[in-house]
């Protein structure tokens, strides 16, 4: 019983010496000229004007973003979102966009 332990990790060491050294380098991968994404954002938003502890409103909602490269390593970003939150019969909406830059390697 012993020997066929042996046997067995004997043989998965040389079989991962054989995947590892046959195995080449990756070749580089172009990066893409525009990414985008979306999806789903949670916010747990706290009024400054509240102060008592049953003030949070917890608010569900959705992002999207767009980068556009304009240099191997720098690229252009935008998103916008927003949260909403029905509260006692009326909706809180809360929408905002930023932008800027992004440097890559």
């Amino acid at each position: 019983m012993k020997n066929s332990s042996k046997h067995v990790w004997l043989t998965a060491a040389a079989l991962a010496v054989v995947v590892v050294g046959a195995s080449s380098p990756a070749a580089a991968q172009d990066a893409a000229k525009a990414e985008i994404s979306g999806g789903y954002q949670y916010n747990r938003l706290m009024p400054s004007a509240c102060t008592g502890s049953d003030c949070d409103i917890n608010a569900n909602g959705w992002y999207a973003d767009v980068a556009g490269r304009v240099r191997p390593m720098l690229s252009l970003v935008g998103v916008v979102d927003g949260v909403y939150k029905k509260e006692g019969g009326e909706w809180l909406k809360v929408h905002s966009y930023g932008g800027g830059i992004r440097i890559g390697s």
